[in-house]
């Protein structure tokens, strides 16, 4: 069946791909297409005809072959996965309390029967980050309270909008669905209703990636090298040259590369190789590396770069990750699910999701001692707080918190220099009757 594109949809697309330079001046748009029969700037915005293609038609992302953007979204999705979120109401005395209950269970545990929370997780964070978009409906009881969220894939859902208000059309249901039934997580972009794959976004940096990877298979099944060439006395006619060096391709190419060559009819082979780094071929595929961390804001180390790593700062690159790559993602979901799953009268009583991200942030163990005694002598953290962020019980009278003794304002100061000598002064005026 083709599944035609809406126009709304359409209209998108065209304006993503004139933004990326996919249709030139003057160039007839087509105002409708179809997935089956894609007009000529789409299949340019979809990189379809290409040698390469780095997006497939619906939205299936080719660009995973390359291991370093397979890394990097794998990377962020599985750690989005790991982390475990909570419902949390906030009390009175600025603390909060967890709350179990059936939200809490649905994305802390099991979203919907197909899938833990972990699954779900990492699927929608790698949907977003490979197309620009991740979409679940939230399916709702009797009582309006969410039940479950059903996983969608991208190219199964576009949005209209109506007086300013998204709807959301999911392939197979009929009903356009209002916003606030949709967990929608987008990537960065400049459209104010869908995110852009950053893939798509810098389809150059990934096409020059993958060109290189192609190249270098081709390589290493010709034997790690240009061959070289053979030289036969006399005039050779074109179909014989094309004779020879398929005979000799076939004898020696590939698999039989290594073979002992046997050249015949006085005929002389001369030998050459070039090296991957006379090539620069090395040297490309570095910076391609670096350019897909740079693209998904990750340390080109975590991808596999270890020639310049410095393993004494491990822990400080996986806290960065943790603050820069991972925490604006941990944003986008907790709006997402504090609007959408929390009714605004939940909102008014103080509850809020959040996910825990102290297992991410921690340092080395001496660093993490000095930072508790610093922050339990200043009176900001109680032993028991101590004790929950490294995922032990609370104890009895762990709640209290200190105070410095010798650490006051200055006025402090002064007040207790005043008070003790007014005692003194009053000790001796008794002294004297």
């Amino acid at each position: 069946m083709e599944i035609a594109l809406s126009i709304s949809r359409t209209a998108r697309i065209r304006r993503q791909a004139r933004q990326q330079g996919l249709i030139g001046k003057g160039e007839t748009e087509e105002r409708s297409t179809t997935w089956a029969n894609p007009a000529d700037w789409l299949k340019r915005h979809l990189g379809i005809g290409s040698d390469v293609n780095v997006i497939g038609g619906y939205g299936t992302t080719s660009a995973l072959r390359l291991s370093y953007v397979y890394s990097a979204i794998r990377l962020i999705s599985e750690n989005m996965g790991a982390m475990p979120i909570y419902l949390y109401r906030a009390v009175e005395d600025g603390g909060r309390e967890l709350v179990k209950d059936t939200t809490y269970d649905l994305v802390h545990n099991r979203p919907n029967p197909m899938m833990g929370a972990t699954t779900f997780h990492e699927l929608m964070q790698g949907q977003a980050l490979a197309d620009g978009n991740a979409y679940a409906l939230i399916l709702r009881n009797g009582a309006s309270r969410p039940e479950e969220l059903r996983y969608y894939e991208a190219h199964q859902v576009h949005i209209s909008t109506v007086e300013g208000k998204p709807f959301y059309h999911f392939e197979g249901i009929s009903t356009p669905v209002p916003w606030y039934d949709v967990i929608h997580i987008r990537a960065f972009g400049t459209d104010a209703e869908e995110g852009i794959s950053p893939i798509a976004q810098h389809r150059l940096t990934v096409e020059t990636a993958l060109q290189a990877q192609m190249r270098n298979e081709k390589y290493y099944k010709n034997g790690g090298s240009t061959k070289g060439y053979l030289k036969i006395p006399g005039a050779l006619s074109g179909d014989r040259i094309k004779a020879l060096s398929k005979e000799w391709d076939t004898n020696y190419g590939g698999d039989n590369a290594y073979r002992t060559p046997v050249v015949h009819s006085g005929g002389e082979f001369k030998p050459f190789t070039l090296s991957q780094r006379d090539s620069q071929y090395i040297e490309s595929m570095k910076l391609t590396r670096q350019d897909i961390a740079g693209i998904f804001n990750v340390n080109p180390t975590m991808l596999g770069d270890t020639e310049n790593a410095n393993f004494s700062v491990m822990e400080q690159m996986g806290i960065h990750f943790a603050t820069y790559t991972l925490r604006p993602w941990i944003k986008k979901w907790e709006q997402e699910y504090n609007y959408k799953l929390l009714s605004s009268e939940q909102r008014r009583r103080g509850l809020h999701f959040k996910f825990n991200m102290n297992a991410l942030l921690r340092g080395d163990t001496n660093t993490r001692k000095e930072y508790y005694a610093s922050m339990m002598e200043r009176g900001v953290l109680s032993p028991n707080e101590v004790r929950e962020l490294e995922g032990f019980n609370p104890r009895e009278g762990g709640d209290r918190y200190f105070t410095q003794v010798n650490t006051q304002t200055q006025e402090q100061t002064r007040l207790a220099e005043e008070k003790a000598k007014a005692e003194i002064d009053n000790l001796k005026a008794n002294s004297n009757t």
